[in-house]
């Protein structure tokens, strides 16, 4: 009987010492399970901040090859516009100096004719 006892009492310190294992170990997988878990979300933090950074120095690179480009078109459409204008007022200029140039050689024959009639 006593022997029985012991036995007993054996199983159930076995029992006791499985269930105590089996207890520690899920205790363990649910600690790594968490560590895990966050570890992965602060590498999705991450991810998300390097891919925002990259996203705003893109977009500020867009941005400022934009502004170059219209700076560029700007100063080509300036000096299209420029160049009319220097065209235009080369124009004028060679219809007053031919407007003179009549009015001069139209004075000059008013000139030889009253000469002439003098004469």
């Amino acid at each position: 009987e006593e022997a029985a006892a012991r036995r007993r009492m054996e199983r159930e310190m076995a029992r006791v010492q499985a269930e105590s294992r089996r207890q520690a170990e899920a205790q363990e997988r649910a600690r790594v399970e968490r560590e895990t878990r966050a570890v992965q979300e602060a590498s999705r933090i991450q991810a998300e901040r390097e891919e925002r950074r990259r996203l705003e120095e893109e977009t500020e690179r867009v941005r400022e090859a934009t502004r170059r480009e219209f700076e560029a078109e700007e100063r080509a459409r300036r000096e299209v516009e420029q160049a009319a204008q220097r065209r235009e007022a080369e124009a004028q200029r060679a219809i007053l100096a031919q407007q003179e140039e009549e009015y001069q050689a139209s004075l000059r024959a008013d000139q030889e004719r009253e000469e002439a009639a003098r004469r």
